[in-house]
This record gives structure tokens, sequence and C-alpha cells, in this order.
């Protein structure tokens, strides 16, 4: 029927005079224009039709603006189409709306009579086409994973109450089963929002297990002291906060464990206060002071329960609380303090606080080896002044930022006996670098500074002309003995402590 409806139309088209040949040459050569009828991705070309590359590349960059929803199990992250990895296919997106209008002017009367009709009503629709690197979804897929990833909770003893805490599943973000779902999502369903797939993780660790563990015997123990009140308050709610989270942990046979893994993250949100810390060397007020007495707390019971330390870090000058080469510095989630359990029982880390002292204890069913722990002092470093000059500072004061401290070069031996008699021992070193002492004078204070000695610097040798011992028997007749040192001069400023001064205690070393 087409057919002869064709045949029929180029007769009329030949009878009739009033249809010139150049009218419909026009039509016809009209085909590589974008006709303004066509509709892109739900929205007509209209009076766009005569920049319409230019349009699509608008289209485009609004497109890949806009936002995706990513749906995980606790949080939900919106993510624009640019940042996932979506690029702009222009010339395909051209290209179809260039087929679109081409087909009402291909010179096929039928076909185009049935196209024209199809425009007049708006059912011509071209897709704004997009495209996909995988690399970058991959990537950012890969980011996800890491901040959002639910570890699995095992089960733990609350020995508050003496009750055994239940544990709970993890979840893992599957990449690249997460990859498809978003490219199907936004290539093919148009979806503002989807909810990635999640691989359930079961803890080694249940409620059953742990009911069935023996933790009767203390194979190690160790205490740190800390001050609690006023302006310590603070940096005492962070230790003992700390060590609430640590408590009841279980160390299984083989298994490594994170401290930052189980303290978690140091905020506000998560329970921490302010406190004093070091941080790149200084004493300064950072969320989470006090952290550290816990991990170095930890560590040393670890060092004489016998476990492997896998990841550990000394701090960068000796802490108050605790003797040098047992100390470990944490800072999440980059600094952090690993262990494992090398023994074939599983062991259960008590951490607890009470009247300004820090107590952890590793307990188990038997005591599984004997440690002895040293340590010697290798090489002594002295420390530098550095001088602040404040006209704003009173004349005649010198305010101490921070005292100086010498460095250490610790050499650290831990022997452990096992149960058969064998012998295993451990030699490491332990860097303490030298801490500056900061001060702040206004320069008409006069302030000289410390003595060599009060650096750490040892005195020079004494003068060829001193005589000592036996060889005054033998000096010179015109020999004339050193004058007597003068009594050093009472310094003509005062001496006050900043916030974050602490004079050093010898005792800590």
């Amino acid at each position: 029927m087409k057919f002869g409806l064709r045949i029929a139309i180029a007769i009329l088209c030949v009878a009739l005079p009033t249809v010139p040949l150049a009218t419909w040459l026009a039509w016809v050569a009209r085909a590589g224009q974008v006709d303004s009828r066509v509709r892109l991705a739900g929205q007509p070309v209209g009076e766009n039709a005569g920049r319409a590359e230019m349009w699509v590349s608008e289209r485009m960059l609004d497109r890949l603006s806009s936002h995706v929803a990513l749906k995980l199990p606790q949080v939900t992250v919106t993510a624009s189409l640019e940042d996932l990895g979506f690029v702009p296919e222009t010339g395909a997106t051209m290209e179809g709306l260039l087929e679109a209008s081409r087909a009402s002017h291909s010179g096929d009367p039928v076909w185009s009579i049935e196209h024209f009709r199809k425009l007049e009503a708006g059912a011509i629709e071209v897709p704004l086409v997009i495209g996909l690197e995988p690399g970058v979804l991959i990537e950012y897929l890969l980011d996800l994973k890491t901040r959002h990833d639910l570890p699995p909770r095992e089960a733990r003893i609350d020995f508050a109450t003496g009750t055994i805490t239940g544990h709970e599943s993890g979840a893992s973000l599957e990449i690249y089963s997460a990859a498809a779902v978003i490219e199907k999502a936004v290539l093919v369903d148009g979806a503002s929002s989807v909810t990635l797939p999640m691989a359930e993780i079961e803890p080694a660790l249940t409620a059953d297990v742990l009911a069935s563990l023996d933790h009767e015997t203390v194979i190690s123990e160790f205490s740190t002291t800390f001050p609690r009140a006023g302006k310590n308050s603070s940096r005492a709610h962070n230790v003992a906060f700390a060590a609430s989270k640590l408590d009841g942990t279980i160390l299984l046979p083989g298994i490594t464990v994170s401290f930052n893994a189980i303290v978690g993250e140091r905020s506000i949100e998560a329970g921490f206060m302010e406190a004093p810390e070091i941080y790149e060397g200084e004493m300064v007020e950072g969320v989470g002071g006090g952290t550290c007495q816990v991990s170095s707390t930890l560590h040393a019971a670890l060092v004489y329960a016998g476990l492997d330390i896998v990841e550990r870090y000394p701090h960068s000058r000796p802490s108050s609380y605790i003797r040098m080469g047992l100390d470990a510095t944490v800072a999440y989630p980059t600094v952090d303090l690993r262990v494992r359990n090398p023994f074939p029982i599983p062991l259960v880390v008590r951490a607890f606080t009470q009247k300004g002292r820090l107590t952890v204890q590793i307990l188990g069913a038997t005591r599984p080896v004997t440690v002895d722990f040293d340590t010697s002092i290798m090489r002594t470093d002295p420390f530098d002044e550095v001088i602040e000059e404040d006209p704003s500072m009173q004349v005649g004061v010198v305010l101490v930022k921070q005292y100086g401290l010498p460095g250490y070069q610790l050499r650290r031996v831990r022997t452990i006996t096992y149960s058969d008699g064998t012998v295993k021992t451990e030699k490491t070193i332990d860097m303490y670098p030298a801490t500056s002492h900061l001060v702040v004078v206004n320069p008409a204070t006069g302030y000289t500074g410390l003595t060599a000695a009060q650096k750490g610097i040892e005195a020079q040798d004494p003068d060829e002309g001193v005589l000592e011992g036996e060889d005054l028997e033998e000096r010179p007749a015109d020999f004339a003995a050193p004058e007597p040192a003068e009594e050093p001069a009472t310094p003509a400023w005062t001496i006050v402590d900043g916030p974050f001064a602490h004079p050093p205690k010898p005792e800590a070393h």
C-alpha cells in the first residue's frame, strides 16, 4: 500500500505545476540541520536549533554537575556525575539529533510524512549521551570504601557488670559490583539515588566463643599515674575514656590488633575533650590529649606479656609518666600501635583508672613466657634554645613556651624465655630527638640565654696552662695559678612558665 501511495504522490507532484521542483529540493536540503521539534532528553530543541552544538554542551555540563545519592548502611554520600567519572559525549549526542532531524527530509515522501507527524506530536526523543571512565569511578569507590566500611565488632567482656556484650557483623563495600550498579542507575535508569552492594563480615570472636574463654591468670600488669585536678581534668577524662574503650579487648591467637581501630577517632563527637598533646615536637591544645598515655601503658603491658609488637613509635620526647623505651605514641588514623598474639591461647586486655592511676592487665589461662626488659642510653644530644623577641612583653620577664630536653639514643633489649627453656632476645634502638628550649622576651630585657651546661653541652678541656695533680710539682717558677672563677651574677630577669611549659622531671628519664 505504501508503495502505491509513493507512486500516487510522485504522479501528483509531476502533474501539479503548483509544486515547484525547487521547493522539494530545498526541503530535502534541510536534512543536514537540527529540527527544532526534536526533543533532547525531554526538552524540545526549539529556538536552540541554530546553536545546537553549544546548547548540547550546556546541557552536558548541567547533567554532569547533577548529583546522585550513594546509599551505604550508615550514611548516604552525594556525588556529582563528574566526580564519579562520567564524561560528555557531545559528538554522539549531536549525531543523534541530526539523525532524528534527517528522517523527515529524506526525500522519501511517505517516510517523511510519517516522521513529520511524530515531530509535530513531540514523539521524536534523543537521549543526552554521556560516557564513563571506569578508572575514575573505581578510585572514587575505593576512597569511599576506606572511609565508610564498617569493621565487625567482636564480643567483649564488660568487667564493670561481669557480662558479655554481643558481637556485630561488619559491612564491606563491593567495589566492582557497586560500579556496575552506579553505571546502570545513571546511564540506563536515570536514577538520582542508588543503594550500593555491601558484603557482610562476621567477626572472629562471637559471644559463644567468649563465654568459654579462660582469663583467670594475670600474665602482665603495668600502671602509670596522671593528674586529675584543675586544668588536667580534661586530660584525665580522655585517659579514662580511652581506657574504657580498650577494656575487654580480646587478643585471639595469631591475630593482629590495632589500637586506633579499638579506641577510634579522637574527636569531640566521639566523646573526647580538648587537652594538651605533643604536635610536631611542641605541646599544643588538641582533642584527645592523654590518649598516648593509654597506648603507652598498654604497650608496656604487652612488652612484659611477650606479645609481638608489629607497629610502634616512640614519642618525639621522653614522657613524664613512663620510662623511655616503653612509651608508644598514637595519632588517629596514621600513627598506630599494632600488636599480635603469638601464643595458642586467647588473651584479654583489662584497662581501668582509679584515683589518678591507669592500669592495664593482660589476662589469660596461663603465663606462656617470662620476660626481662632493659634499656640503656647510648648517646645524649644537647638541645638548642630559640629566643623569640616580642616588644609587647614586659621588660625583665622571660616567658618559657617550652622547656628544652636532651635527645637520646636508647638501646632496648627484651629477653623472652619460653616454658620449654627456649630464649629469644630482641634488640632495638629508639631515637628521641632533642627538644628545643623556646622562650619569648622583650629585646630590652637583655636575656643572654641558657649556659652551655644547661643545654647539656659538655665542658671544654682545661687550658694548657693549668696543671693538675703530680704535674704541680714540676711547674715552672713563673707559673701563675688560674684566677678563681667569678660567682655568676644573679640574672636580671624573671622566668615565667607558659601554659604548656612543664619543667622536665629527671625521674621520668
